[in-house]
């Protein structure tokens, strides 16, 4: 990473979180980042003796929005030339160069195998953001999993949770970490080799556990039972539009290679940088040396033609030859090995989609008493009514029953 920067603000390292993958080698995680007051107020409490508070729930920040409030990478991808001698289906990255882009939800894990896209080198990309968030209904409508987390520090997603069962599966068939995936080290695993460790020193033991973790990955989608794992019933969703230009404009090389590589003071990682790429290709180092020569010469034209006067006019010819070779060596290098992305959100605004009963108590007894004014014609006064005539027929036939009673034993006691 050669450059970042959110909301107009240049990155900081924690704000990055370093995780290695088998397939995707070194990952890097994004974290959220609070507004700047609110980390000077962290800063001077820690200062006075405080200590750090955990987050609190609810509490969140304002979503910057607009591509100059995103956040803006400069990449460098490692242009190296390889000699395959055969495609490879089953590895992403081997077969082209670039790096992989996966927008998800804060605090879960990244499933680059089955989410994500690729960017190439030698263009700039955009990605337009729109969030969402469904609530799904829990028991009984639904075997939602509420909010939980599947590692510590790491919320439950679907992918998360399918990934590990596929882990659990391997390590249990074939007694070892997989190849596929990172895994959690436990106390229950922390014995197990790699699938291909040869640390044992026995390399077909290594092949045997390969072998049997491609087994597992095989029966994996239809016999490996991982119906535990079920949607959340909290989920964000990022979609997201994706544009791709050419870049950088050859003329706009050299500018960029000053500000963002070789820009004074010389940093740590423009020497890492550069260090790095001469175990690989001196040459390039070479042309790096004669560009920091050149940009730090004198800026001026005046100044510049009187150091011409004394510098021999073919000397002067060579070094403005070789200076015009680097310039387009270091253009090409820019297209195979440099990559600038930007991501940020369309509207501060959050589309939040909840599911409801489709059946519920009110709709049941509602269809009950359409279903008998329809067919019966009844109704609530219908039935009050009919009820009323009943009560009213009962007490008249036990007042008349009572009024016999009372003149049948007056005639018997007058006779």
């Amino acid at each position: 990473m050669l450059h970042c920067t959110y909301g107009g603000e240049e990155c900081k390292e924690k704000n990055f979180q370093l995780y290695q993958h088998p397939e995707f080698f070194n990952c890097w995680t994004f974290l959220e980042v609070a507004d700047k007051e609110e980390e000077e107020e962290e800063e001077d409490h820690l200062e006075a003796g405080g200590h750090e508070d955990e987050e609190e729930e609810g509490h969140g920040h304002r979503i910057l929005t607009g591509p100059n409030s995103g956040l803006s990478l400069i990449l460098y991808a490692e242009h190296v030339d390889r000699h395959l001698d055969h495609y490879d289906f089953e590895h992403i990255l081997i077969n082209s160069e670039g790096i992989r882009v996966l927008i998800h939800e804060p605090k879960t894990f990244p499933s680059q195998n089955q989410l994500g896209f690729n960017i190439p080198p030698g263009e700039s990309v955009s990605v337009l953001l729109k969030t969402s968030i469904r609530h799904r209904l829990g028991k009984p409508y639904s075997s939602c999993i509420p909010s939980k987390e599947i590692f510590p520090g790491v919320k439950y997603s679907v992918d998360a949770c399918y990934g590990q069962c596929l882990i659990n599966a391997i390590e249990k068939e074939c007694s070892c970490h997989t190849t596929k995936g990172t895994y959690i080290i436990t106390k229950e695993n922390e014995s197990l080799l790699h699938c291909l460790s040869v640390r044992d020193g026995n390399i077909s033991a290594a092949v045997s556990r390969k072998l049997c973790e491609n087994k597992v990955m095989k029966k994996f989608n239809y016999e490996i039972n991982c119906k535990h794992c079920d949607w959340p019933c909290i989920e964000w969703d990022f979609s997201s539009t994706v544009s791709h230009s050419e870049w950088p404009l050859e003329h706009t090389n050299m500018d960029l290679l000053d500000m963002v590589i070789m820009k004074k003071p010389r940093g740590e990682a423009y020497e890492n940088l550069k260090s790095y790429i001469g175990a690989n290709d001196t040459e390039m180092v070479s042309i790096f040396q004669i560009l920091e020569e050149k940009l730090e010469g004198p800026l001026h034209k005046e100044e510049h033609a009187e150091a011409e006067n004394d510098v021999n006019e073919t000397e002067h010819e060579a070094e403005e030859q070789l200076f015009e070779y680097a310039q387009r060596k270091s253009f090409e290098w820019t297209k195979k090995n440099l990559l600038y992305l930007n991501v940020y959100f369309k509207d501060d605004s959050v589309e939040y989609r909840e599911q409801q009963p489709s059946y519920n108590d009110g709709a049941f007894w509602s269809d009950v008493g359409g279903a008998m004014g329809l067919w019966a014609g009844l109704s609530v006064i219908t039935v009050t009514e009919t009820l009323s005539f009943i009560a009213r027929i009962c007490y008249s036939r036990w007042r008349s029953e009572k009024k016999v009673k009372i003149t049948t034993s007056q005639d018997i006691s007058t006779g």
